[in-house]
């Protein structure tokens, strides 16, 4: 029975604070003061977290969209400046009774 009166001297604690607040209740109204202050500021955090984030994505989006059309000459640029080399080159020599 240890809990249940570890319980209800709980509430009676916080039922006689909350009909007649005196000194005694300062710790336990500094306590919840400072539980609502701590959700609101993550809240405003975990917003302005929200924002950040739907701000970058517009950005890269926009600069997906703008940039398309040069990344795909920049591609084609560099893959005709490379080379030509065949993959299978340097296999063929040894193993073409194998293949």
């Amino acid at each position: 029975m240890e809990p249940f009166s570890v319980i209800g001297t709980w509430f009676g604690y916080v039922g006689a604070c909350a009909i007649s607040a005196d000194a005694t209740c300062r710790p336990l109204l500094a306590f919840l003061a400072l539980g609502a202050a701590a959700t609101a500021a993550l809240s405003l955090v975990l917003i302005g977290y929200r924002k950040s984030v739907a701000r970058e994505r517009a950005a890269l989006q926009a600069e997906r969209l703008s940039g398309g059309g040069q990344l795909l000459t920049e591609r084609a640029r560099r893959a005709l400046a490379q080379p030509n080399v065949r993959r299978g080159a340097a296999a063929q020599g040894r193993l073409a009774a194998a293949a």
